[in-house]
């Protein structure tokens, strides 16, 4: 997608020209990567998903297969670390609160139990899901009681276990920036594209506005 492109370039300033691949070559690997995953060839797995994201290290549903083949072999230092590497790349909420749910699955492995609550509840916020519930009563039955932070304690958390409190600042910048830019050009089907991830994390009066336009100038068009 055209966000992971300008992330990539964002956080890793390429000083080599970066070109399309006529042949997507990440999704090929991708594929073949969770076959392999499927038939509990997860070091093989892993070897395949590696060199998937030398085609694209900003593909998030990559990045997190990548990850689970590191948890099936039981290295899950090397799960949370790819995990937390991949939050920035999170730009739809639905993978924002799987990285969330990844660290939790981590932290109740660690029996770390307060802090993957906090995880777990966080994700909630971007994407409510039957596992991460199942998770919650798991906990409580560990605990032997409903554990219910406050933000102070989620802040408190995820800053003792190095994860990011919220989607990052840049994505929405970039999204906002870059959708304004083709709002103002008059392409508006781009624009549509990122500003809608930026309205996604954030509720403004101006951005909802902006957006409702060009959901009506499209529809005209139409």
């Amino acid at each position: 997608e055209p966000m992971e492109e300008i992330l990539y370039r964002e956080y890793n300033e390429p000083k080599k020209d970066l070109r399309r691949s006529q042949v997507d070559y990440a999704e090929m690997y991708l594929l073949y990567g969770s076959l392999l995953i499927e038939l509990n060839r997860t070091e093989d797995a892993t070897e395949v998903l590696t060199k998937a994201k030398r085609w694209n290290p900003a593909y998030a549903r990559l990045a997190f297969e990548h990850a689970e083949s590191y948890k099936m072999r039981g290295m899950l230092d090397e799960f949370a670390k790819l995990t937390k590497e991949t939050f920035k790349y999170a730009y739809y909420p639905k993978d924002l609160a799987r990285c969330y749910r990844n660290m939790a699955f981590y932290l109740v492995e660690k029996k770390e139990y307060k802090a993957a609550v906090c995880c777990l509840l966080f994700a909630n916020q971007f994407d409510k899901t039957d596992v991460g519930n199942s998770e919650l009563y798991y906990i409580s039955q560990e605990m032997g009681e409903v554990y219910n932070p406050t933000q102070g304690d989620l802040v408190n958390y995820f800053k003792e276990n190095e994860i990011p409190y919220g989607p990052e600042e840049e994505i929405i910048k970039i999204a906002y920036s870059y959708g304004m830019h083709f709002y103002e050009n008059d392409d508006l089907n781009t624009a549509a594209y990122f500003l809608s991830i930026a309205a996604a994390y954030v509720d403004d009066e101006e951005l909802n506005k902006t957006l409702k336009d060009i959901s009506q100038k499209m529809g005209n068009e139409e």
